[in-house]
């Protein structure tokens, strides 16, 4: 019998919500051996988390599993791959004891080298956006022990993953609320476990089932009870799973039983998994790791890590809204609230754990002249070893309702704010590299000033192409600003490229070649090929508008869905103007976001002296209507019809 040959080398990425990160210089690999029962040779599995932000302000994201080997089509592989990349992100969630979402197929491709063309997919799975709620720092140590020992796994194997699938399922559902589902799927887990654990103690005390069961007081020759095993089954449960603790015993089967065969009201089956939940968590663990046979002292770490909850958290504001009149609600709401936008200055990692500085900035929306009085911050949970829960808020700042955030006035004064900094700059030619930096800095002021006359007149589809070279000039001045980074050498490369595109071929890159040794010779770094922009910061920050600009160039057609619309004759009409609403909104938060990270980074590269606070603060205002425009959100409500015909 002879393997079906497999041709191709592929790359599967994976991608899950997860409240358990690898730290951001992170990560973990398991090359494995050709897998017989999923027809598939070795493979490599990397698996890290996206990480947004720098320094003490960045934020983990998703997690992310990359699956590398081969396979015999890119659909094979897709199948194949994920089989073997979700039990990781499941042993991943039970190691770190916290919730690990569903894993996705993100991206696929054919990876075989030397080819021009290649098969790929992509599934559109939007970017987490949302704050953490804290979480758990995984051990890579305690990962691979565990992994381990799940593969060699020599008696049992399928009772034990199933186990651990259940426990991840308890894990998603480790909410205040869902108590009742996690512990039924923990008590699936205990009912997996059931006979694996019997047969260990077996191996263990070098006994027979009926020899056991005589150990355990269960009477096994009595003509008038023959189901024996049943009640072995049971004493294991009582005995060993839950090593004795016979009230949580008796409140998990209850609410088990009760909710299986439907004899109990929910309030009530709540009340019993409310009573053992944790409790249960922790018998389930115990049973696992004994059943792994793991080094003591990995298997003590492993169950000192209770099951930390990421999805309870709940932050009130309590206060008084002033001057109301009789309907409190703003015009156009049905009611008063408030504008809430929280943020993350910082982040602070210990051990498994981290800290998560938070800012929250509060807004009344309630009617004209109203006003709100913030009295305290109330924080909402599950309790953590026994203390409520806490957010460490390091500034709360409530304000009246101003006038509607209007993104074509950020713009106005992003504009206005490098005509200030920068009008009128000019650089003697001494510092060639300082003066190529320059001359790309104004062609990003370019693109802010093109982009800003489009917006001005009701085209933001049109201002895309212009946006993404505004990004993109924002992401080379990034990179030039990087500590340690090839600095003004990039200036450089960009000048010679430039030149070598521009001419002959053969003057064209003597003249280039110079360039670049000029530069080398005084001390530059100048690197081969320029860094990646979809590398940058501010390039992942306005992703999604970067794929819209990139659909605009590659395709002009691709910008006319914004101009088209049904009248109400039901015939198609285009309309060369589009009035304000969230589009408008992305397109100039986005604007705004890339001219603040340009204008920063080129300060710093150029030496000119700017104000951090005016920035900063323009940025934040931009972040939030960005935040709101890709929620589908217009500050002044939703997209109106279009301006004109």
């Amino acid at each position: 019998m002879h393997d079906t040959p497999v041709a191709d080398e592929f790359v599967v990425v994976l991608r899950a919500r997860s409240g358990a990160y690898f730290v951001p210089e992170g990560g973990w690999q398991l090359n494995l051996e050709p897998v017989a029962a999923l027809g598939v040779g070795a493979l490599r599995i990397r698996t890290f988390t996206r990480w947004v932000g720098a320094g003490d302000a960045s934020l983990p994201r998703e997690l992310v599993l990359e699956v590398r080997g081969r396979a015999s089509s890119l659909d094979d592989a897709i199948a194949k791959f994920a089989a073997v990349a979700r039990p990781i992100a499941t042993v991943i969630g039970f190691v770190a004891n916290v919730r690990v979402g569903p894993v996705e197929v993100h991206l696929a491709f054919d990876a075989a080298p030397g080819r021009q063309e290649r098969a790929f997919l992509e599934t559109f799975i939007a970017d987490d956006r949302e704050l953490p709620q804290g979480g758990r720092i995984i051990r890579e140590d305690l990962l691979s022990a565990t992994c381990i020992a799940v593969l060699g796994m020599r008696h049992d194997s399928a009772r034990l993953n199933r186990a651990l699938r259940q426990y991840e399922l308890a894990l998603r559902q480790w909410h205040v609320g869902g108590e009742w589902l996690a512990l039924s799927h923990l008590y699936m887990a205990v009912e997996a476990l059931t006979q694996a654990i019997l047969r260990a103690e077996m191996r263990s005390r070098g006994l027979s089932q009926q020899e056991l069961a005589m150990e355990f007081d269960v009477i096994t020759d009595d003509p008038s009870r023959p189901r024996w095993r049943p009640a072995l089954e049971e004493e294991i449960r009582k005995r060993v799973i839950f090593d004795g603790d016979l009230d949580t015993y008796k409140a998990a089967k209850a609410a088990s039983d009760g909710l299986e065969h439907g004899f109990l009201e929910l309030d009530a089956v709540a009340r019993h998994a409310i009573a053992c939940t944790d409790a249960t968590f922790a018998a389930v663990r115990r049973s696992i790791v004994a059943l792994l046979e793991l080094p003591d002292e990995i298997g003590r770490e492993l169950l000192a890590l209770s099951p930390r909850d990421v999805q309870s958290m709940r932050k009130v504001a309590r206060g008084s809204l002033l001057n109301t009149g009789d309907d409190p609600a703003a015009p156009g709401e049905l009611y008063p609230y408030l504008h809430w936008v929280s943020s993350i200055p910082s982040v602070t990692r210990e051990g498994t754990s981290f800290e998560m500085q938070q800012q929250e900035r509060l807004t009344v929306r309630a009617s004209p002249g109203s006003s709100f009085r913030l009295e305290r911050l109330e924080v909402f949970g599950r309790l953590v070893d026994g203390n409520e829960p806490t957010a460490a808020v390091t500034s709360i700042e409530a304000s009246e309702a101003g006038p509607e955030v209007d993104g074509l006035r950020l713009v106005d004064q992003a504009v206005a704010m490098f005509q200030q900094v920068g009008g009128g700059q000019t650089y003697p030619l001494e510092d060639f590299a300082q003066d190529a930096a320059f001359i790309f800095l104004g062609q990003g002021v370019a693109y802010l000033e093109a982009a800003h006359a489009l917006l001005r007149v009701k085209m933001p589809a049109e201002a895309l192409p212009t946006l993404r070279g505004l990004t993109v000039s924002a992401a080379r001045f990034e990179q030039m600003a990087a500590k340690d980074g090839p600095g003004l050498g990039i200036a450089v490369r960009m000048l010679a490229d430039a030149i070598q595109e521009g001419g002959t071929a053969t003057g064209a890159a003597a003249t280039a070649g110079a360039l670049v040794d000029r530069a080398v010779a005084i001390g530059l770094s100048v690197p081969v090929e320029l860094p990646d922009v979809a590398d940058s910061l501010v390039y992942q920050t306005l992703s999604a508008e970067m794929t819209l600009a990139d659909a605009a160039i590659a395709d002009s057609c691709s910008v006319a869905q914004f101009h088209v619309a049904e009248t109400d004759e039901s015939v198609l009409a285009f309309h060369t103007q589009l009035a304000p609403g969230h589009f408008t909104d992305l397109i100039t938060s986005a604007c705004v976001l890339a001219a603040m990270s340009l204008l920063t980074h080129a300060s710093a590269v150029l030496g000119w002296e700017v104000e951090p606070e005016p920035v900063a603060r323009l940025s934040a205002e931009a972040q939030v209507v960005n935040l709101r425009a890709a929620a589908g959100e217009h500050e002044a409500g939703p997209d109106a019809e279009f301006a004109s015909s």
